[in-house]
């Protein structure tokens, strides 16, 4: 059946030969570094971490989340304000 015919449940693929699909090796572009690739990541555990449970120690760093993020909210506030 042809897709004139009227049966629209039958989409037509579009077939691709291998001569005309790109090549992996020829088009992959090397990946750019990221400009922090070699800083230090922020490690962020309660002083006793063995004393809670995963909840609490995904609750703990939640909080701290919420906190950094308060101040650096001022501080842009502060910041543009001034």
């Amino acid at each position: 059946m042809t897709a004139a015919s009227g049966n629209p449940a039958a989409p037509k693929k579009r077939k691709i030969d291998d001569q005309q699909r790109p090549s992996n090796l020829e088009q992959k572009q090397p990946k750019k570094k990221s400009p922090l690739f070699n800083q230090p990541q922020n490690f962020y555990a309660p002083p006793t971490i063995s004393s809670m449970s995963r909840e609490e120690l995904s609750e703990w760093r939640k909080e701290q989340r919420r906190k950094r993020n308060r101040e650096s909210a001022a501080a842009s506030r502060n910041k543009t304000r001034a």
